[in-house]
C-alpha cells in the first residue's frame, strides 16, 4: 500500500546534494542551514509504479534532481510571472536562476521530452513555509501523468478532454478507495496555471470531507511543446506526509 511509500521517507539513505557554504554560496541562495541538510539526503521509496493506479503502466521516477531552474519549477508549467510562488519568501532559491523544487511537476516537461506516455515523479520537495502541525519546509510529493492518443478517446466515442477527464476520474478515485476503503469520493472544481479543467479529489474519512489530491487534463500548451502535437493528458499531484499523517494517525508533521 502508499503506507510502505510514505513509511519509507522516513528511512534516510546516500547523501545526493551538496550547496556551498554560506560565505561560498550565490547572494541569492536563501535555504537555511537546516534545510540544506535536508536536501543533502536522499530519501529512499519503495517502488512506486506497482503500487498506485495500473500496475506496469506508469514508469517511475524516485531520484530526480531537487535544485532545477526557475524556467522549469514556474516557466514550463505555466506559473505567472507575478505569482507569489516566485518570491524569496515562498522559495528557496540556491542561486539567481536556480531553486530547491518547490513541487515535483518541475520535472514534467523535462520528463515529456523524453517521449514518456506514462509517469510518477516521488521527491523532496522545499517550500518557504512557517512550521507548525501540518507544515514543514520539506516534505514530499507524487506527481502523475498520463498520455493518451486519438485512438484512445475515438475508440470510447468521445471527445478528447471529456475522455481524459473519464479516466482521470475513474483512476484516482480507484486509488482512493484502495487506500482508504469503500469510501465516498467528491470532486472539487479548482484553479492550476497547468490544468484546465481542474479539480481537487475529496473523500468521506472518520467522520469529514478531506482533501487527497489536485489534478486535471494538462495544459494542452504544455504537452504539445514537450511531447507533441495530437495527444491529450491528465495530470496530478499529492503530498505524501498528509496521507502517512491520515493512515497513521499522526497528529504532528514534525
Amino acid at each position: 500500500t502508499i503506507g510502505n511509500v510514505a513509511c519509507s521517507l522516513w528511512r534516510l539513505g546516500t547523501p545526493y546534494w551538496h550547496c556551498y557554504p554560506h560565505s561560498h554560496r550565490d547572494r541569492a541562495c536563501n535555504p537555511s542551514s537546516s534545510t540544506i541538510a535536508a536536501a543533502r539526503t536522499f530519501l529512499p521509496f519503495v517502488p512506486a509504479a506497482n503500487l498506485l493506479l495500473h500496475a506496469g503502466v506508469f514508469k517511475a521516477f524516485d531520484d530526480m534532481y531537487p535544485v532545477v531552474s526557475c524556467h522549469a519549477n514556474f516557466d514550463e508549467i505555466l506559473i505567472p510571472a507575478d505569482h507569489v510562488s516566485r518570491s524569496a519568501n515562498d522559495t528557496y532559491y540556491v542561486s539567481a536562476d536556480k531553486v530547491l523544487r518547490c513541487h515535483t511537476s518541475a520535472h514534467q516537461a523535462e520528463l515529456l521530452r523524453t517521449k514518456q506516455p506514462a509517469f510518477l515523479v516521488t521527491g523532496d520537495v522545499y517550500r518557504r513555509d512557517s512550521i507548525d502541525a501540518t507544515h514543514y519546509p520539506v516534505f514530499h510529493q507524487m506527481e502523475g501523468v498520463r498520455i493518451y492518443s486519438p485512438a484512445d478517446w475515438q475508440a470510447a466515442g468521445l471527445e478528447a478532454t471529456a475522455f481524459a477527464e473519464r479516466e482521470l476520474k475513474a483512476a484516482l478515485e480507484g486509488l482512493a478507495k484502495h487506500l482508504f476503503g469503500d469510501v465516498e469520493c467528491r470532486w472539487v472544481d479548482a484553479y492550476f496555471p497547468f490544468t484546465e479543467p481542474s479539480f481537487e479529489l475529496e473523500i468521506f474519512f472518520n467522520g469529514k470531507w478531506m482533501e487527497v489530491l489536485g489534478c486535471g487534463v494538462m495544459q494542452q500548451v504544455i504537452l504539445d511543446k514537450n511531447y507533441g502535437e495530437g495527444h491529450k493528458a491528465w495530470a496530478f499531484g499529492l503530498g505524501l506526509e498528509r496521507l502517512a499523517m491520515v493512515l497513521f494517525d499522526i497528529p504532528d508533521i514534525r
